[in-house]
């Protein structure tokens, strides 16, 4: 993805994956029992599956179910936003934070913009974001 570290190898080697799985033989698409942003995939005889997430190239947005929490206190609707919101003050208090808390998710964008900007508006790496 198009994100931190990812941006420097997204310009040069971006691959669509759906594409590119199209092209595996005796790949197939099965149906995931868990919830999950994930399309999975499985070999012929083999013993496992593969889950492979394609923001680019299969928008899951609509999908998301995630916020995330910053280890600084900031609240992220959406991986690949630059905004945060702080939460600091407010986690003394549980019926403030709840009620917070519920705004936000009905503040979660619909959709993120990188397929539009060809990379992500925030500025922190994944391992910053817990991504």
């Amino acid at each position: 993805m198009p994100i931190g570290e990812g941006l420097k190898i997204f310009k040069n080697g971006y691959i669509n994956l759906k594409e590119a799985l199209n092209k595996i033989e005796n790949l197939k698409s099965i149906k995931n029992k868990e919830k999950s942003v994930a399309s999975y995939y499985k070999l012929e005889n083999s013993k496992g599956k593969v889950g492979i997430i394609t923001p680019m190239s299969c928008s899951f947005c609509s999908e998301c179910n995630r916020i995330r929490m910053t280890s600084n206190g900031k609240v992220k609707l959406c991986l690949h936003s630059s905004e945060e919101l702080d939460i600091n003050k407010y986690l003394n208090n549980e019926n403030e934070f709840t009620n917070l808390i519920e705004k936000y998710i009905y503040e979660k964008p619909e959709k993120h913009k990188l397929i539009e900007n060809k990379k992500s508006d925030t500025k922190r790496n994944m391992n910053q974001i817990g991504g």
